[in-house]
């Protein structure tokens, strides 16, 4: 399953699956394990978080965000790592460690809908 049929069957949930035989944990969800397995449990992912890398994209295809728009590694809360869009940051507020919240926010508007995402925000005072 790819990250858009994810967001197409999961538009407000932050979750993740978890591999019932070697424990490894993806999001987006995938139907098999690396290790072969088929059988998962769904796990809720904690939003708040920090950057543990980080690039910052200056050209993109038209049909996705206006650029330059960054992209990067997060350590949620609970030692899960998962990629995503960041946002709300100025370029030089950018650094590794930096403390984010993940948010829904639009990833495309064709026109005639509007596909959501989680992204990740800078966090404010009181979120973590």
């Amino acid at each position: 399953m790819d990250v858009f049929e994810y967001i197409a069957e999961n538009p407000k949930r932050f979750e993740a699956n978890v591999c019932k035989k070697c424990g490894k944990t993806y999001y987006p969800k995938r139907k098999i394990c690396e290790c072969g397995s088929k059988e998962f449990t769904v796990k809720k992912l904690p939003s708040e978080g920090e950057i543990l890398g980080y690039t910052i994209v200056k050209t993109t295809p038209s049909r996705f965000s206006p650029f330059p728009y960054v992209v990067g590694e997060v350590r949620l809360s609970d030692g899960t790592v998962v990629k995503g869009q960041i946002v709300d940051f100025e370029e030089n507020e950018l650094k590794e460690g930096a403390k984010v919240v993940a948010t829904l926010r639009v990833l495309l508007d064709d026109g005639r809908f509007r596909y959501y995402t989680v992204k990740f925000r800078r966090a404010r005072n009181g979120d973590i």
